[in-house]
């Protein structure tokens, strides 16, 4: 018979390659089923192994501590009226593996995410730190002990940092108890900004974000920005803010052309009825402003939940080619429906032909209730970045409209229509300088060129009834996503 130690070695040290069933245990270990059961019962009480799944068919993974935060969290959602639930319990595990575990009360109520997973859950990806907000985090929180650079963070470091820290973050998770606290102290002490005075702190605050002193959400993107919260005319809303460098200089003139530009685009699918998020342009002593508001956040203290297409795309499927190939994928599992597919399609031809040459995975976004399928957020970071400046200088760069192909056919011509718009308001626009204004003219004269009959054809698409806009004529009638809130 086996020493009942080396035994129990054994069966350790095969957890230790990742998550196994008990019949595994069983052949790893040589032992019969019932002294499995029992050491594993052991282990749970332990707190060193948690089981995954139901009994028949579950699976039992080794969990791993991360000092000093432990090897599991609970998870909790807020709400749009800002009052927090709890929805389940992260484990990390061993071989880099975590474990979601929801709560019966949300698996019942139709949450659909609790799963093992290779890496962090694709839901909380989105809170990792990053861009020009995320790159203080480091120096603001020392005791965290991480590498100056977020970009040589590891799951560990991230979790050290969301779990504790981790309070004013995209979306509407919280991870772990002491971000909760954090979460529940700041209700008290957030005061939102008189909207009327912009002109006073806009400023102050574009100086103090330069020198890393300006708290806030770490929202993606490496453009200069900070987070503000506004009280105007009874409401209260929150917004990013982007600004130009100094518009004495070349480089800030050129940003602040461009700046202007991201808020006629989405100015410009608002017309089309496309959902966009809503912007303004403020002009303040020697900057540009673009305050954009967020739509994860509803009043002072609601939150929405969403995730980017880059992290529903890498924990899906680790493609990362190109917006309309991963919305067929999502169509095609069922997680979004055609309507959805067809506006990607069009957003997508869109900023093609406006030369946003920043397509990247994190400027798309879904609406997310963590039940399986997502609705598509209004659009942002909308611009013609082919023009931005590269390395502190401009760059003469010559733009080319993308011909339509047959994952555009059908919204080609619209988004055409749109992009003609688009340039010629630019061309027009005072506000933008008369060298940016020449390039504009020119982009237009350009995809005017292109010919305008059968396929090229600018078409724009009849007025509907206040529904969103874009109406797939091939979508099922019996096709439809839940509804959440926006």
């Amino acid at each position: 018979m086996a020493h009942p130690t080396s035994t129990t070695d054994s069966l350790i040290a095969r957890l230790n390659s990742g998550n196994t069933s008990s019949a595994e245990l069983e052949q790893a270990t040589g032992m019969s089923q019932s002294w499995v059961g029992t050491a594993l019962r052991s282990l749970i009480t332990q707190r060193r192994v948690v089981r995954i799944g139901s009994r028949r068919g579950a699976r039992y993974a080794l969990r791993r501590d991360i000092p000093p935060i432990g090897s599991a969290w609970p998870l909790y959602r807020v709400g749009r009226d800002g009052e927090p639930i709890e929805l389940g319990t992260l484990y990390a595990l061993v071989a880099d593996e975590f474990y979601l575990e929801a709560t019966k009360a949300t698996t019942a109520a139709g949450f659909a995410v609790a799963s093992l997973s290779a890496g962090i859950p694709y839901l909380l990806q989105d809170q990792r730190p990053g861009g020009f907000l995320g790159r203080t985090i480091p120096q603001r929180f020392p005791q965290l002990h991480a590498p100056p650079r977020i970009q040589d963070w590891t799951d560990e470091h991230y979790l050290r940092y969301l779990t504790t820290y981790g309070s004013d973050v995209v979306g509407d998770l919280i991870l772990g108890r002491p971000a909760l606290d954090d979460y529940l102290l700041q209700l008290r002490q957030h005061v939102p900004r008189d909207a009327g005075q912009r002109d006073k702190y806009f400023p102050e605050l574009a100086d103090q974000s330069m020198h890393g002193g300006v708290p806030g959400s770490s929202a993606q993107g490496e453009h200069p920005k900070f987070a503000v919260t506004l009280a105007e005319q009874g409401e209260v809303r929150h917004a990013l803010v982007k600004f130009s460098p100094p518009v004495e200089t070349e480089v800030g003139r050129r940003w602040s052309d461009l700046l202007i530009a991201e808020h006629l685009a989405l100015e410009t699918l608002g017309t089309a009825r496309i959902s966009r998020a809503m912007s303004r342009i403020f002009q303040f002593e020697n900057r540009t402003y673009l305050e954009v508001d967020r739509f994860d956040r509803v009043g002072l203290t609601g939150r929405v939940g969403v995730t980017s297409l880059l992290a529903i795309d890498t924990g899906f499927y680790g493609a990362l080619d190109n917006w309309i190939a991963s919305a067929q994928r999502l169509h095609q599992e069922r997680r979004i429906d055609m309507q959805t597919l067809d506006e990607i399609r069009l957003i997508s031809s869109f900023a093609d032909l406006i030369a946003n040459t920043d397509k990247h995975f994190g400027n798309l976004a879904f609406y997310d209730s963590y039940d399986g399928r997502f609705r598509l957020t209004p659009v942002y970071d909308m611009l013609p970045m082919l023009f931005a400046p590269a390395h502190d200088q401009l760059v003469v760069r010559i733009y080319t409209p993308a011909d339509p192909t047959s994952d555009t056919l059908n919204v080609w011509g619209r988004a055409r229509a749109l992009a003609e718009q688009y340039w010629r308001s630019l061309a027009n626009e005072p506000r933008i300088s008369a060298e940016f204004r020449t390039i504009c003219a020119a982009c237009l004269q350009t995809l005017e060129s292109l010919p305008r009959t059968g396929s090229y054809s600018p078409r724009i698409a009849a007025s509907g009834d206040g529904e969103r806009a874009f109406q797939s004529s091939t979508q099922p009638a019996s096709e439809s996503l839940p509804t959440t809130g926006d």
